[in-house]
């Protein structure tokens, strides 16, 4: 599991550096457009591309730990990484060929609060992965909270 974490935390620091040069267009005077949507494609295609990995390589292993804690975790979080990147396409799609400077209030919002959530869902996914790891590590009899492994 200790790869799967240290590519995953490689994945989100890839969304996290096109996230955080497109975070202050939205609050400049005049925003570079066309930075932000170099931005904007980026990142979709850098959370399609984590969303796979993630598919594949940690949620079947977040599911599968025999920790009951772990496992509700897994599904919760596969299904809110699935809502996020529906979401995220969505807003790409809809913003592709439509003047956000015009409707720079809207869409300024609308970014803002979807980078809030990409964030928030990240940090959940990387704590989950990084408690497996530490449970997959620790003794059979050491037990987490409530991280029961189940028989």
């Amino acid at each position: 599991m200790g790869l799967v974490l240290e590519e995953l935390l490689a994945f989100q620091r890839r969304v996290f550096a096109i996230m955080d040069r497109a975070e202050p267009i939205f609050y400049s005077a005049n925003p570079d457009v066309a930075q932000l949507e170099l931005c904007r494609t980026q990142v979709t295609a850098a959370l399609t591309t984590y969303q796979l990995y993630k598919h594949r390589e940690l949620f079947p292993r977040l599911k599968g730990s025999g920790f009951r804690d772990v496992i509700s975790g897994g599904y919760d979080i596969q299904a809110e990484c699935i809502a996020l990147g529906n979401d995220f396409r969505a807003h790409a799609a809809r913003w592709k060929d439509r003047d956000v400077v015009r409707q720079w209030d809207e869409y300024s919002r609308v970014a803002l609060t979807l980078i809030r959530r990409t964030r928030t869902q990240l940090a959940r996914e990387a704590a989950e992965a990084q408690r497996l790891t530490w449970l997959s590590a620790a003794p059979t009899d050491r037990v987490m909270g409530r991280a029961l492994r189940c028989a």
